[in-house]
């Protein structure tokens, strides 16, 4: 059976339902996740999320002229996407956003607040602005 004859038999069996949108993403979740083994796809079916993270996305960062084979994105906008995807997912009650940079502390910085050298401690790191930098890319 090819795969456009399976799809219209699962159209077929979604238009005899009279079950609601979000009823019927449930259910297409359930199926994903049991029968396919697709965890994260299913809970963003199950709650409706497509974030904007494809290809299409890129499609006004590329350079005019120049290298018109690459160009470059907000690294928000693609961690909003990433966020999206992450928060979709309700194994825990709380959301998350990135909203910051940070990086480990110095061995100096370690002492000046007392923490042990035995693990490694992080702190923010308020050079970098997280909404006011981009990503580059370019077509391999």
């Amino acid at each position: 059976m090819k795969y456009e004859e399976i799809g219209e038999q699962i159209f077929d069996i979604l238009d005899l339902s009279e079950a609601s949108r979000k009823e019927k993403l449930k259910a297409l979740s359930f199926v994903l996740y049991e029968y396919f083994d697709l965890r994260l796809l299913s809970k963003l079916v199950e709650n409706d999320v497509e974030p904007m993270l494809d290809k299409q996305l890129l499609e006004e960062c590329y350079y005019g002229e120049g290298n018109e084979e690459a160009g470059h994105i907000p690294l928000k906008t693609v961690l909003k996407g990433i966020e999206e995807i992450i928060n979709s997912d309700d194994y825990l009650d709380d959301d998350i956003e990135f909203n910051c940079f940070v990086r480990p502390m110095t061995e100096e910085e370690r002492q000046e607040n007392g923490y042990s050298d035995y693990v490694e401690w992080w702190t923010r790191d308020d050079k970098l602005d997280i909404n006011k930098l981009y990503i580059g890319f370019q077509n391999k």
